[in-house]
């Protein structure tokens, strides 16, 4: 198998990456759950004739999380309040409730860390099988982007953190729930039924491990429609983009062959 220079520069750098995902949390399951997702796009890339592009998506998973780590932190030092109480009675406090109840049952508890966790892995796997997958690295783009604005003005940490002056605030809209979200709207129609699996896991396990509220769930619906309508927007946009730059390059083209005059 020949690789492009392009291609064996992704290749290192999602091993790099990687690499500094362990030393960044050795014994965090998301890192591990975010390189096998790296892993399964690496694997895809390198099945196909054309593996730059998938190859360059396994570099952006990791590469997310210490983004999000960045506009994490940011975000807490500009927040010197939450807004946790506010959330807790918009649902009558049901999802201190559900928290509470799956610290009681540990084996609840181990199931829905590994499904919050999974994330980055399940990402890995959409990307790796829809043909909508530049629409879907956008529309991920785009929601991790925007979102520290809505935990600006809407700061909170989630029933399992609060009280602490250094949990990240990022409640609302839930992050997690949109990637989900994004995965189930652009998954391919035959494994439309895995998505919605994961997606409903993925509610039950954010608000199960204490790091949401129901309404940030509720709040993750029409951010997730918005992001997906501006990513089809601006995926529109480039195509037309390119198909201008072909038009232009094949009339220089024949111009230049003596052929057709311009």
């Amino acid at each position: 198998m020949q690789l492009k220079r392009a291609e064996w520069a992704g290749l290192v750098s999602v091993v790099v990456l990687a690499a500094l995902l362990l030393v960044r949390a050795p014994h965090d399951p998301l890192a591990y759950w975010t390189i096998a997702g790296s892993a399964i796009m690496v694997y895809a890339g390198l099945q196909e004739s054309d593996r730059r592009d998938l190859l360059w998506l396994a570099v952006l998973l990791p590469a997310s999380i210490f983004a999000i780590d960045g506009g994490n932190i940011t975000v807490t030092s500009m927040s010197h309040h939450t807004l946790d109480a506010v959330l807790s009675r918009m649902d009558s406090g049901r999802s201190v409730w559900f928290y509470h109840w799956t610290l009681a049952h540990g084996w609840c508890q181990l199931i829905l860390v590994n499904g919050y966790e999974s994330l980055p892995f399940f990402v890995g796997f959409v990307m790796s099988t829809s043909t909508k997958r530049s629409r879907c690295a956008i529309a991920l783009v785009i929601a991790s982007v925007v979102a520290p604005l809505f935990y600006l003005a809407f700061p909170a940490v989630g029933p399992a953190h609060v009280g602490s002056l250094t949990a990240p605030r990022n409640c609302m809209p839930s992050l997690h729930m949109t990637w989900a979200l994004i995965c189930l709207m652009l998954i391919e129609p035959r494994l439309r039924i895995v998505g919605v699996l994961f997606a409903v896991l993925t509610a039950f396990a954010t608000i199960g491990t204490g790091e949401h509220y129901i309404v940030d769930l509720a709040a993750a619906v029409p951010y997730t429609v918005a992001v997906c309508w501006i990513a089809g927007r601006c995926e529109r946009w480039r195509a037309s983009v390119s198909r201008s730059r072909l038009q232009e390059a094949a009339g220089i083209w024949k111009n230049g062959s003596g052929r057709v005059g311009v």
